[in-house]
């Protein structure tokens, strides 16, 4: 599998109608492939756990609202495997390809995409902005995480020092825990009867909700003991 883009050796855009025919007569255009093979994603040990909790089709499985609607968890195909191959998603191989060849016709800082970013997309490069790395972006995020999902180790490690990649995969986990830790305590926060500003976002109707979300809340319990 690989990605495709295209480019236009320009420089500016002319508004005036005569002026943009002339102006597209003086342009090139190139097409590129960025190789993008699948690779090997070797899931958690408690992953079969897991999958059997997000398997369940009621809008309050875990995590259920990021979750893209079970279509990989249906009929266990997953929960069979510990390894499964996967490529990294186009848009993450494109950015990266456009961070290791900076400098050389550098693209327009949007990127534009059929449909809005998944989460993780979203996320990884709102860490490259912060750390003022890149300064792409796209129109938005569906809010939603797609599963399996590859993260670009190998893209990271062919533009990015080791010092610069270990923060960025440090910020992701650090954003990922404070939106998870949010809704647990606002799950917590409801169990006990207390007003909380966020709406929730897990609701009760999974038979699995009350199992998982006090097991996570003995887990908040015992590392926020001061939430």
């Amino acid at each position: 599998m690989s990605t495709f883009y295209s480019r236009m050796s320009a420089k500016f855009i002319v508004l005036s109608p005569h002026g943009r025919t002339r102006f597209l007569q003086s342009t090139s255009l190139d097409i590129n492939v960025v190789p993008n093979n699948p690779r090997e994603i070797n899931f958690h040990q408690m992953w079969k756990s897991y999958s059997y909790k997000n398997n369940d089709p009621s809008p309050g499985r875990l995590m259920g609202r990021f979750f893209q609607k079970g279509r990989f968890f249906h009929k266990g195909i997953w929960r069979k495997r510990q390894v499964v191959n996967a490529p990294v998603h186009c848009e993450c191989a494109l950015v990266l390809h456009f961070l290791k060849k900076r400098g050389v016709y550098p693209p327009l800082n949007y990127i534009d995409m059929s449909k809005l970013a998944c989460y993780s997309f979203w996320l990884l490069i709102r860490c490259l902005r912060e750390q003022g790395i890149i300064n792409y972006c796209v129109r938005g995020t569906l809010d939603s995480f797609y599963f399996p999902w590859k993260y670009p180790s190998d893209e990271m490690k062919a533009c990015l020092s080791a010092k610069q990649g270990n923060v960025i995969e440090k910020l992701i986990y650090e954003k990922l825990a404070r939106m998870y830790k949010r809704h647990v305590l606002s799950y917590r926060n409801e169990m006990h009867g207390m007003n909380s500003d966020r709406r929730p976002l897990l609701d009760r109707d999974s038979p699995h909700y009350q199992e998982t979300m006090s097991h996570i809340h003995d887990i908040i319990a015992r590392h926020y003991p001061d939430q």
